[in-house]
């Protein structure tokens, strides 16, 4: 990851696949300086989404993650409610 990086958006990108979604969630706990991390309006898939869900919880400095129409069922929220982020879920 760039160092410094504070924001970053990847809403609405379609050609992410579920697997590099996957591969993201691992990799953005190498980002220290991420504080929001928006990814809505893609197809990340359930175990992508409980893995960002996962990664953001262990991370230090993000605040902010936006999965909000990312065709998520309840059990990625269930694993929201064990992070230590407070987000706002939408399931669709």
């Amino acid at each position: 990851m760039i160092a410094g990086l504070q924001e970053l958006v990847l809403s609405g990108n379609p050609r992410i696949c579920p697997r590099a979604w996957e591969k993201f969630a691992v990799a953005i706990s190498a980002c220290s300086t991420l504080r929001s991390l928006y990814v809505d309006f893609n197809h990340i898939g359930e175990t992508a989404g409980k893995m960002l869900v996962v990664s953001a919880a262990g991370h230090r400095s993000l605040s902010v993650l936006d999965m909000e129409a990312c065709d998520l069922t309840e059990s990625v929220g269930k694993v929201s409610n064990v992070s230590k982020l407070s987000q706002d879920w939408a399931y669709s």
